[in-house]
């Protein structure tokens, strides 16, 4: 073998890790669950689920809850507070606007949400 076959040799090797004890991969870390977002604000549950890694879709309630603190706040959730679906699975969240609000008015906007692999936030009514 020639000198230069060999350089080349030891440098595949060395590239490829041959020879080296073997370590394993660390293992992904464990899915997070559903965060329970029921009461808060929209915009704060959407947040939320964005850390947690999940999408998030906007319905709007029927009726808007009597007993609330929210201008905004969400009524239910789907899949519920809990559940370990796959990293940006979409989560439905179902919120009430005050009567008053009308439908062309109302807009969600997250700062940062375009960094997720997640459709943009719409609201559907």
């Amino acid at each position: 073998m020639t000198r230069r076959t060999l350089v080349l040799l030891l440098a595949a090797l060395a590239v490829s890790g041959c020879g080296t004890t073997a370590t394993s991969k660390p293992k992904p870390a464990g899915r997070a669950a559903v965060p329970d977002v029921r009461g808060l604000e929209a915009t704060d549950a959407a947040v939320r689920l964005l850390r947690a890694h999940y999408c998030v879709r906007l319905e709007v309630a029927k009726t808007f809850p009597a007993s609330t603190r929210a201008e905004v706040p969400v009524v239910r959730q789907s899949p519920a507070a809990g559940a370990t679906p796959r990293a940006w699975s979409l989560v439905t969240l179902t919120i009430g606007l005050p009567p008053q609000t009308p439908k062309s008015v109302y807009g969600i906007d997250i700062a940062g949400a375009g960094s997720a692999p997640c459709p943009p936030i719409q609201v559907s009514y």
